[in-house]
């Protein structure tokens, strides 16, 4: 869980707590390798690529083993100083997910891993995020991320870790919503943040609204993962999988409700 969204000064983002569950060993997600051969079935070699909410560079290495000039950006400053103590041959820069230093079309590829878009604690800075996303991207560019699945607290199989929680937003009527931000308690940062969490429809219609096609829907459970392949649909990803993650590639033309 990587974080984009923040203001720098969030003490949540810079405790030594943070800092050392986040950077982690490089490696990816099974879905995170999907969206990728997906976008670029030959490899992301030479590609440039904006690994946005990096955190202590845990996709940036590997993304830099697999041939790609990459850049990590996270606005937790302390996870920027441990991602460039851990991989000093790196471009790790402090930075907003809501306003990118870069200039337009500068990329082939923006990824945003482990749902570090719903840390973004408003709907308006959200979606100013994804036009600079938009922004960002060269023409016929590409765009993966992962969200906090509203309709997995139903249809997923309860975990006793998560039972309370997933009751407790039935029981108050919080996800029949479409979208809203749900308290979370990180038990290691002893504190509640505010996660962005809808359901599938709400976030497709964001992304097709700010310039994205959906290529493909990405789970990570390899039960679920074959049934859609199997079955031809990525319904019991939308259903059931808590961390879908979306492969998608820049339209030509914006909707005019997005660039207002």
């Amino acid at each position: 869980m990587d974080h984009v969204g923040k203001t720098p000064s969030d003490p949540y983002w810079n405790r030594p707590e943070a800092v050392s569950r986040f950077a982690v060993a490089p490696h990816l997600l099974a879905s995170e390798r999907t969206a990728l051969n997906v976008c670029f079935p030959d490899g992301v070699a030479d590609r440039r690529v904006l690994d946005l909410g990096c955190g202590g560079g845990r996709t940036t290495q590997v993304l830099h083993e697999m041939g790609a000039p990459v850049v990590g950006v996270d606005i937790s400053a302390a996870l920027i100083e441990a991602a460039r103590r851990l991989y000093p041959h790196l471009d790790f820069r402090v930075g907003s997910a809501t306003s990118l230093a870069f200039e337009d079309a500068a990329f082939d590829l923006v990824i945003i891993a482990k749902n570090s878009l719903d840390y973004i604690d408003s709907k308006a800075a959200r979606l100013q995020a994804l036009r600079e996303i938009r922004r960002v991207l060269r023409p016929n560019g590409c765009f993966i991320l992962s969200h906090h699945n509203m309709a997995a607290l139903i249809f997923k199989l309860p975990r006793l870790n998560s039972l309370g929680f997933r009751l407790r937003h039935i029981l108050n009527g919080d996800i029949f919503r479409r979208e809203c931000f749900l308290p979370e308690d990180d038990i290691n940062a002893g504190q509640f943040v505010r996660v962005y969490y809808s359901w599938p429809r709400q976030l497709v219609a964001d992304l097709n609204a700010a310039g994205f096609e959906l290529l493909r829907v990405c789970p990570n459970q390899s039960a679920i993962a074959w049934l859609q392949r199997a079955l031809h649909t990525p319904l019991l990803t939308t259903l059931a999988e808590p961390m879908p993650y979306y492969a998608l590639r820049c339209r030509e033309s914006i909707n005019s409700s997005m660039t207002q």
